[in-house]
C-alpha cells in the first residue's frame, strides 16, 4: 500500500498534479514557461531528482524516464513519510 494519491502518466498530468507550471517553477527556481515546455518536451534530466522529490512530497507517483522502478519505490512505502524525501536521499539511492 502506498501513500500516493495519484499517478502521473504524462508530463502534462505531472504538471497539473503538482499544482501547475507556476507553482512548480517557484519551487525549482525556473520560469513557468520552462515548466510548461515539459508538456511537449518532457522533464529535463537535470530536473529529474528535484521533480521526483516534489512528486513524492505531494503524493504523486512519477518515475523519471529511464529510471528503473526499484530506485524510488521505497520512498512511496507507508514506512517513509513523503515529507522525508530529499534530493540527497534520491541521489544516494541511485548510487
Amino acid at each position: 500500500m502506498s501513500r500516493c494519491s495519484s499517478q502521473a502518466t504524462s508530463p502534462r498530468e505531472l504538471i497539473e498534479q503538482l499544482g501547475g507550471a507556476s507553482a512548480i517553477a517557484r519551487e525549482l527556481g525556473v520560469t513557468p514557461a520552462a515548466v510548461a515546455n515539459w508538456a511537449t518536451r518532457d522533464v529535463p534530466g537535470a530536473q529529474h531528482v528535484a521533480v521526483l522529490v516534489l512528486a513524492v512530497q505531494r503524493g504523486v507517483y512519477w518515475r523519471p524516464p529511464g529510471w528503473p522502478p526499484s530506485l524510488q519505490l521505497r520512498w512511496y512505502a507507508p514506512a517513509a513519510a513523503p515529507a522525508e524525501a530529499t534530493a540527497e536521499g534520491f541521489a544516494e539511492a541511485a548510487d
